[in-house]
């Protein structure tokens, strides 16, 4: 396994945020983590990142222990996030955002990291010298992702990537999602729109009130009755099939 967290459990001071977590990410594979607001996806994906620390448990990426560990220090083992809500630099152009997210690495690397962001992010090396402010919501997010690759990582953390999206452009973002995958970068993918994660995951989990509640491959978790009550309820099947025929 590339991560596995093991009966990690996080607190906001007194506040119990995660319980007991268990989750495991292979090389290769896009896993994804629905569940409610405030459910706890993002404080999962921060506790991973260093940016909380768990008060038990166990975070193991490549069998080591990084539970604890300094952020940058997990960026430079190939771990890194691109957070909920883009957060980009406004003022700054595009490519000096890049370069941002490129901080860890040797400048030698620099402008083969960025070669590969612009294959997969045509639109950002048109509007290199533009200020990142400047792009419209879409672009923005393909900024945000591009600038999480500059590190290089083996693993990475994707939290909300088709928040305040339209329909077409998240379908663009998931199918980048699996074109990143396939450069050979594992992916653990935070999202409310559970159809679009599902349809692309290899495997899946849900969060509630900071538990994990069950688990499954996409398919499992696209079928499971529960989960369709919860999160998909509100679309027909034949909308779920057609997402997912679109996904293939």
């Amino acid at each position: 396994m590339l991560l596995k967290v093991e009966g990690v459990n996080t607190y906001y001071g007194n506040l119990h945020a995660l319980w007991d977590v268990d989750l495991e990410i292979a090389r290769g594979e896009i896993v994804a983590l629905i569940g409610n607001n405030g459910a706890g996806k993002s404080t999962l994906l921060r506790t991973i990142m260093g940016l909380l620390h768990p008060r038990s448990g166990r975070i193991l990426l490549n069998g080591e222990e990084i539970q604890g560990r300094v952020t940058n220090r997990l960026v430079n083992k190939g771990l890194t996030l691109s957070p909920e809500g883009r957060l980009v630099f406004p003022k700054m152009t595009v490519f000096e955002n890049l370069r941002m997210g490129g901080y860890s690495r040797p400048a030698r690397e620099l402008k083969d990291s960025c070669a590969r962001v612009y294959d997969l992010f045509p639109v950002l090396k048109e509007r290199s010298e533009q200020p990142a402010g400047t792009l419209s919501g879409g672009e923005q997010q393909m900024l945000a992702i591009g600038r999480a690759l500059m590190s290089s990582p083996t693993l990475l953390l994707l939290d909300e990537p088709s928040l305040g999206l339209s329909p077409v452009l998240a379908e663009r973002i998931f199918e980048l999602i699996v074109q990143i995958r396939a450069q050979d970068v594992s992916i653990l993918l935070v999202e409310q729109n559970a159809v679009g994660a599902l349809a692309i995951a290899d495997r899946g989990y849900v969060i509630e009130n900071g538990r994990i509640s069950v688990g499954g491959t996409g398919r499992e978790l696209l079928d499971d009755p529960m989960v369709y009550d919860l999160y998909l309820g509100g679309l027909s099947e034949d909308a779920v099939e057609e997402f997912e025929g679109e996904s293939d």
